[in-house]
């Protein structure tokens, strides 16, 4: 059986291969130029020298990159946290983005099914649960998000923290989306 997150990748492949062409990329290796888009998608380990510096060659050559880093590998159903340490995440502050350990919260937030156990019977019970952040306001100017109605996040720990010396600051032009 595949580890949770190996599946979630799994999902996440199958859903883009409908589209898309999708194969793996080795970032230990140079970045092939035949790539449309990359996606980074929770690096739980650092990363090695090679793959860091080629990673930021590929970003700094202007290309598309989506890349999906949280400081927390939350656990839903075990209801735990645990704070990921990896390089990938001080990468990240070169280009303006802390992705921090401190998780969102939401009070119009989700509902989430929660059973526990009243003598011999079990309850489910549906509870507010407010790290599960809903955003509702888009901008419909933007061709990526104006036919957005919701977007729900899980665990998000994201903060942007643009500086004069970050190459790529996000913009009024820019859209960033990291979960």
């Amino acid at each position: 059986a595949l580890p949770i997150w190996d599946v979630q990748n799994k999902n996440v492949r199958d859903l883009l291969q409908q589209t898309y062409t999708v194969r793996n990329v080795d970032l230990d290796n140079n970045i092939p130029f035949n790539i449309d888009l990359l996606l980074v998608n929770q690096v739980k380990d650092s990363l090695s020298g090679t793959a860091l510096f080629n990673l930021d060659q590929y970003i700094m050559s202007g290309r598309p990159v989506f890349i999906a880093q949280n400081a927390v590998d939350a656990d839903l159903n075990r209801g735990s946290a645990t704070r990921i340490n990896n390089n990938l995440l001080d990468a990240l502050k070169h280009y303006g983005l802390e992705v921090t350990a401190h998780l969102a919260v939401d009070r119009d937030a989700s509902q989430i099914s929660v059973e526990t156990q009243r003598g011999i019977f079990r309850m489910r019970n549906a509870v507010d649960y407010p790290f599960l952040p809903l955003l509702k306001r888009f901008n419909r100017d933007n061709a990526v998000v104006a036919g957005l109605e919701q977007i729900r996040q899980f665990f998000t720990c994201v903060r942007v923290t643009p500086h004069e010396s970050a190459p790529l600051a996000p913009s009024n032009s820019s859209t960033l989306l990291l979960t």
